[in-house]
């Protein structure tokens, strides 16, 4: 099988291993180094495998790294001295997002057959991931929908699932209404270290201005008119496990704040109380709306922005994969007729071509299907 010798390199703020990267120079590695750029690394081509030089690289830079790491299908090795497997934060960064590890007093040409083999993988990976029949659904653990779809976006989205749920980091989740973010984040939180844990979902943009602290918070007993009994909040609840918000760009800017302020320290203070709680809780924001422009605008604070988007995870629309309709049309149809019994057996193939126009296939279809029968 012949490979591309095409390769990333990542260093540290100091380079001791200019020599190693020239000797896999001279045993035919194209060795492209990822530029730091303001928003993170700049991915500057399309390589299959990557090596990391851990030794002196800041925690600021290996959590930008670890967000192109998991946008990016490439394998990557890790340089770095044993005893630096005792610090936590290596040892978690290598066992999630590293194919393999070696010393840096590793000699050339064995880093270099590592690399022919983990390149030779990633190509046999990316073959298995071209056109073809599969499995079409992601499930849920909910009893409700699954996430369906077999075609390349599709598959991309349930590949960058599985690898944002294995890093415990913020994820921001964009798309358009309707196309499943919720379902999304209740698939990242269901394959994480959380799994076991609760999973609580609140949409910002439904909630009345004045009760959203409470609502996120909770309050102590007397703390404003009505507050007959102390309530715990939806992040103090979520505690171990995950907690959604849905609409995060409709958050008021005062409340922004004070979710900025628990993101930094993982503690919250009730209404009207004075004791600080720990809480131990993975955030999952989404929203419609740009927020990028709605930071311009002053509608969102900055610094929050980019606490929430640490990973980030678009779900598509349907217009990008409509060769998805016939399968979801199936999906609800199969599923509905199990539920009552009906005379129906399924769609024409001029019921098929009907439902070709995305725009076709809403909600308000979907109960159709639920309601016609089946």
């Amino acid at each position: 099988m012949s490979i591309s010798r095409c390769c990333w390199f990542v260093t540290g703020t100091v380079n001791k291993n200019r020599g190693l990267i020239s000797d896999l120079e001279l045993r035919g590695w194209e060795m492209n180094q990822l530029q730091l750029a303001d928003n993170g690394y700049r991915v500057v081509s399309k390589c299959s495998v990557g090596v990391i030089f851990l030794e002196g690289m800041t925690p600021s830079r290996l959590d930008q790294l670890e967000a192109v790491m998991l946008q990016h299908h490439c394998l990557w090795l890790a340089v770095l001295p044993n005893d630096a497997l005792e610090d936590a934060r290596h040892l978690s960064f290598i066992t999630t997002l590293c194919h393999g590890f070696v010393d840096p007093s590793v000699e050339s040409h064995q880093l270099d057959w590592l690399m022919q083999r983990s390149a030779a993988l990633a190509q046999l990976q990316q073959q298995k991931q071209q056109p073809r029949r599969c499995e079409p659904a992601m499930s849920t653990d909910t009893g409700e929908y699954e996430m369906v779809g077999t075609t390349p976006i599709m598959r991309t989205l349930f590949q960058t699932i599985r690898k944002v749920a294995v890093v415990d980091a913020p994820v921001f989740i964009s798309g358009e209404s309707g196309t499943g973010k919720e379902l999304t984040a209740l698939a990242i939180h269901e394959r994480s270290s959380r799994a076991s844990r609760t999973f609580h979902a609140i949409n910002c943009g439904a909630l009345p201005e004045q009760l959203i602290q409470s609502e996120l918070f909770g309050h102590e007993k007397g703390a404003f008119t009505g507050a007959v009994q102390r309530k715990v909040g939806r992040i103090e609840a979520a505690d171990g496990g995950t907690l959604f918000l849905d609409e995060i760009g409709d958050l008021p800017l005062d409340q922004q704040v004070n979710l900025l302020r628990f993101l930094e320290t993982q503690r919250i203070q009730r209404v009207g109380g004075l004791k600080e709680i720990a809480v131990d809780v993975r955030i999952l924001a989404a929203t419609n709306v740009d927020l990028e422009k709605a930071v311009k605008e002053g509608r969102f604070r900055e610094d929050l922005y980019h606490r929430l988007n640490v990973l980030q995870v678009t779900v598509p629309a349907l217009r990008e994969h409509p060769e998805d309709i016939e399968i979801l049309a199936s999906y609800f149809f199969e599923r509905f007729s199990s539920e009552k019994p009906g005379r129906l057996k399924g769609f024409s193939r001029e019921a098929f071509q009907a439902m070709r126009d995305p725009a076709s296939f809403t909600r308000g279809l979907i109960a159709r299907f639920e309601g016609a029968g089946c």
